[in-house]
């Protein structure tokens, strides 16, 4: 049975994995200019960001990760953004980073990930919550669509090369 549950430390390793590949539709990996290695290497470091963060405290930051056994199937990375509340006056929740297995898409993970992460964020008092994710990642917006989020903007990423 999956547990979904708060990051341990010992998780860092196998979210890694599960970053390293699971962003397959995102600019970067699109990007011919950008050497598959390199944009792998991105997204450990990022998780290592997110671990980062954890280590300040997760009074508006954590991780839930989808656990069977020991074996970590997927991640959600949330966080109550301090500048976003402030300008607009309330408390305003991002997911910065979500991500499944490839072999555990499709079987409701999401779903339970997204559902406990939308929990968290009332128990942090949020009035909103944004989420970002590619265009073409309609198995995600499905995802976000059958919890109530709806599409406020589709924007392009334009990149020059100077070098």
């Amino acid at each position: 049975m999956v547990d979904i549950r708060a990051v341990e430390e010992g998780d860092i390793p196998q979210i890694k994995e599960i970053a390293n590949t699971a962003f397959q539709l995102h600019r970067f990996w699109t990007d011919r200019d950008l050497e598959g290695r390199r944009v792998g290497e991105y997204y450990i470091i990022e998780v290592d960001g997110f671990n980062e963060e954890l280590l300040h405290g997760r009074d508006g930051f954590e991780i839930f990760v989808a656990d069977d056994g020991g074996e970590i199937l997927g991640y959600i990375v949330l966080r109550i953004d301090k500048r976003l509340s402030g300008a607009f006056e309330c408390t305003w929740g991002v997911i910065a980073s979500f991500a499944l297995r490839s072999g555990s898409r499709g079987k409701g993970l999401g779903s339970l990930l997204l559902s406990r992460s939308l929990q968290w964020f009332r128990e942090k008092g949020a009035d909103r919550v944004d989420v970002s994710t590619d265009a073409e990642n309609f198995a995600a917006i499905q995802c976000y669509e059958k919890q109530g989020f709806r599409t406020i903007y589709s924007g392009v990423t334009l990149t020059k090369k100077l070098k």
